[in-house]
């Protein structure tokens, strides 16, 4: 379903049911689950404010043993700055928390984040930002706790409404504990192409564009505390994406 209040507030929200299933770990895998999402974004309240959030939560039980989860997740992202203008701010907070039943485990996250943005002409947009994640983590009698940091900075060229190119790179630094501490780097080029539909309400027929969204890239991150010998250890994928909406 899909809401518009005041013309400067979209509202997206549906329920979906996933049945998974794997043919090499059933026991752990397979599972039926519900999940209800709400995702809300605004055009610029006062001419300063942007604001993004969604919430989602997934439930169900395993087929194959007697255990059930329960995943909270939920995100909120302000932007502040002119629109016309040419350097903002972005800041947010995320939060998930799942919890298995009837055995005693849970993982619980946080993440807040925030930075600087600034355009270039009409075409390039470059972003610093900082991110710190805490995580806990309960299993039976056992706790643990992971703190880390994430400077990084992202940059997007758009050469027109069809082709975009993106890039990343990010540093994540461990509290404590600095062996897996690594460098993450990432290059998308995407291409958007609008799905035309038509739907009807008061008025009649009205034309919609749906943006479906194909990108392709590469991934690398490289571990320098966590190698062997005098090699630091990297890892390389690429990253085929399909998203609409």
């Amino acid at each position: 379903m899909r809401f518009e209040l005041l013309h400067s507030e979209k509202i997206f929200t549906g329920r979906a049911f996933t049945i998974r299933r794997d043919t090499l770990t059933p026991v752990q895998m397979n599972q039926n689950l519900f999940r209800e999402y709400l995702y809300v974004s605004s055009s610029p309240l006062f001419q300063w404010l942007e604001i993004q959030g969604s919430g989602i939560h997934e439930s169900g039980p395993f087929t194959e043993q007697n255990l059930s989860s329960r995943d909270w997740i939920a995100t909120l992202q302000f932007r502040v700055g002119r629109p016309w203008g040419r350097a903002a701010m972005v800041t947010g907070y995320s939060v998930r928390d799942l919890l298995y039943n009837p055995e005693p485990s849970e993982y619980f996250t946080t993440t807040a984040w925030g930075g600087l943005e600034y355009r270039f002409g009409q075409n390039l947009t470059v972003t610093g930002l900082a991110q710190y994640t805490r995580s806990w983590r309960v299993l039976n009698q056992q706790f643990a706790f992971a703190q880390i940091l994430v400077p990084g900075a992202r940059f997007e060229y758009k050469r027109n409404d069809t082709w975009t190119a993106f890039a990343s790179v990010n540093f994540t630094k461990g509290e404590g504990f600095s062996q897996y501490d690594n460098v993450q780097t990432g290059f998308f080029i995407s291409y958007v192409k609008p799905v035309r539909r038509s739907v009807t309400d008061a008025a009649g027929p009205l034309p919609v564009d749906y943006p479906l969204r194909f990108s392709v890239g590469v991934q690398q991150e490289t571990f320098y505390n966590f190698s062997f010998g005098n090699t630091q250890t990297s890892v390389w994928r690429p990253v085929v994406q399909l998203s609409i909406f």
